[in-house]
């Protein structure tokens, strides 16, 4: 009987988000080298794509299953395939098409080496986490495909101070263990995945128990992006901070 209940959630709840409507997504420059790929999908994701200035581009994540994101980056004008994907965290909405696109174009994968066994599949979030009832919501997740992507090597591990194309690597661990945040010096941004949302123009966290593995480390990492003193910030979820960034997470902070 388990096993069946377990066969049908794998078949109605994680092949559900491979059959949804495909979305094409839509491009706005956000800052010089910056462009956001915005996807209105089951809970709306944002693709970020980062010019380098000797030329080319990188992808940051990659949505859902039903991400669109090849008709997304041509409708855009971009005709060649990135240079690289760079993953953020191992969560479905940011690693669901990953493994489509490395197929499709042969893309080295960059994440961290911590969040790296979460997205080739080698382990579970379940794993990550202490509290019993965390350990059971996140391994049904696992187990019906609601978390994480199709499995997909990474072949370039990173760690905080590293250099990808430019884009200096942070840690900022909470949300995932691994879970890594892109500054872009020139442009005065940081990229910081799902860190922390921009929810109807409000500095915010997911208020589901269980989808952060460590909320106090999550809060820590907020702190620390707030030290870095970036203005610009720019949220997996909601709009694009563009001014004002370090006085909206001190803010939130202080509530």
């Amino acid at each position: 009987m388990v096993k069946d209940l377990k066969d049908m959630g794998i078949n109605v709840l994680g092949e559900t988000f491979k059959r949804l409507p495909g979305t094409d997504g839509s491009f706005t420059r956000v800052t010089e080298h910056i462009g956001q790929l915005h996807f209105n999908t089951f809970i709306p994701v944002a693709v970020w794509v980062v010019d380098i200035d000797g030329g080319g581009y990188v992808l940051i994540d990659s949505g859902y299953f039903n991400c669109n994101v090849e008709v997304g980056l041509k409708n855009a004008g971009y005709e060649e395939p990135p240079n690289a994907l760079v993953i953020t965290h191992c969560h479905l909405d940011h690693t669901g098409t990953a493994a489509r696109l490395v197929r499709q174009w042969d893309l080295p994968v960059i994440a961290s080496a911590e969040e790296a066994p979460f997205i080739d599949g080698s382990m579970s979030l379940s794993e990550a986490v202490s509290s019993a009832a965390q350990k059971a919501f996140l391994g049904l997740s696992s187990r019906w495909n609601m978390m994480t992507g199709e499995p997909v090597s990474v072949s370039q591990p990173v760690s905080e101070g590293d250099l990808v194309e430019g884009l200096r690597i942070i840690d900022v661990p909470g949300h995932t263990p691994g879970h890594i945040a892109l500054v872009h010096e020139g442009d005065g941004a940081v990229i910081v995945g799902d860190t922390f949302g921009n929810f109807l123009n409000r500095i915010g966290r997911w208020p589901f128990p269980g989808i952060d593995t460590d909320r106090d480390e999550g809060l820590r990492s907020i702190e620390k992006l707030a030290d870095l003193g970036y203005e610009k910030l720019l949220p997996s979820h909601g709009e694009p901070i563009l001014k004002d960034g370090i006085g909206r997470l001190r803010m939130f902070l202080d509530e």
